[in-house]
């Protein structure tokens, strides 16, 4: 799994997990990366749960800039198959809330709204949106 721009730094350099630095050169990265840490979780290790990814905590929800707005989206093309993904309605209001206010204030650094820019234009452009949930939608706002 991909590590967000700075995330190995700041949480996963200290652990004992596997990973390889992939570079642009080498790696079909978005735009603007130069690296990213990619991580694995093996049978062996287990998942480091206190330590898990971003993405991994806000599975399958992916954030999505539109115009500069954050909105939270789930790919079509999924690697892994949770059945969750169809039953919207499963979902806690409270997860829904909490993931975007935290992808709000993650995107106060620079390098993962560039990231993220960046993916969503891919993502767009590949047109691999399954659903999408505004701030409107996950406040209930009128």
């Amino acid at each position: 799994m991909y590590l967000l721009p700075e995330e190995f730094e700041a949480v996963q350099e200290q652990l004992d997990v596997s990973y390889e630095v992939h570079s642009s050169y080498e790696y079909d990265l978005p735009i603007g990366t130069k690296k990213l840490y990619y991580i694995f979780c093996s049978n062996e290790s287990g998942c480091l749960r206190n330590y898990r990814p971003i993405q991994c905590r806000t599975y399958p929800l992916e954030p999505h800039l539109v115009d500069g707005n954050l909105t939270l989206i789930v790919e079509k093309n999924q690697f892994h198959c949770c059945p969750l993904i169809h039953q919207t309605e499963l979902w806690r209001q409270e997860f829904l809330e909490g993931i975007y206010k935290g992808w709000e204030v993650l995107l106060t650094i620079e390098s993962i709204k560039k990231y993220v820019m960046e993916t969503s234009r891919k993502r767009e452009s590949e047109q691999n949106i399954l659903k999408s949930f505004n701030k409107k939608d996950i406040f209930n706002l009128c």
